[in-house]
């Protein structure tokens, strides 16, 4: 009998454990935001509050005023910050014949590198490209296949699979 009872306790506790939700954040989306800001070398991130002001006050450089409030801390380990680091655009057409187009949803403000790679993970272009809003690619050299491309812009990427008819 005893048996049986460790057997249910045990069902119990692992489904309570299952189920708990993970924090994420300790502080409410409607009270603030959060960004990361990108410097000359090196990139900060910020929390917004809204309407605490602390006694310390404000810092200000010639880029940037911060104001420090009472947010609750962010465990480390919990922040997934991927959404900030995904290049945003549209690659058409695709599948493509001769050339793609890039066209950014982000605002572009870095150089672009643009790095093209077979399927077994061979690198076969590497280019850099001004800051654009749009990028039009010619890929008529390749054959017929499916490729990778993957554009970065300072910390953000874009990653998408190509199939050249």
């Amino acid at each position: 009998m005893s048996l049986i009872i460790r057997a249910i306790l045990l069902l119990i506790l692992t489904g309570g454990v299952l189920n708990a939700q993970i924090l994420k954040r300790e502080s409410l989306g409607i009270q603030g935001s959060s960004h990361f800001v990108y410097g000359d070398a090196t990139s900060y991130f910020l929390q917004q509050s809204i309407g605490q002001e602390s006694v310390i006050g404000v810092k200000q450089s010639q880029q940037f005023a911060l104001r420090q409030g009472f947010l609750q801390p962010i465990d480390p380990n919990q922040l997934n910050d991927n959404s900030t680091r995904v290049l945003n655009g549209i690659i058409f057409p695709n599948p493509f014949n001769q050339q793609v187009t890039v066209r950014f949803e982000d605002i572009i403000y870095d150089d672009l590198q643009v790095r093209l790679y077979d399927l077994f993970g061979r690198q076969l272009m590497s280019n850099t490209y001004s800051p654009t809003d749009e990028l039009a690619l010619n890929f008529s050299y390749l054959s017929k296949g499916a490729y990778l491309i993957k554009i970065d812009m300072g910390p953000k990427t874009l990653i998408a699979k190509l199939i050249k008819d």
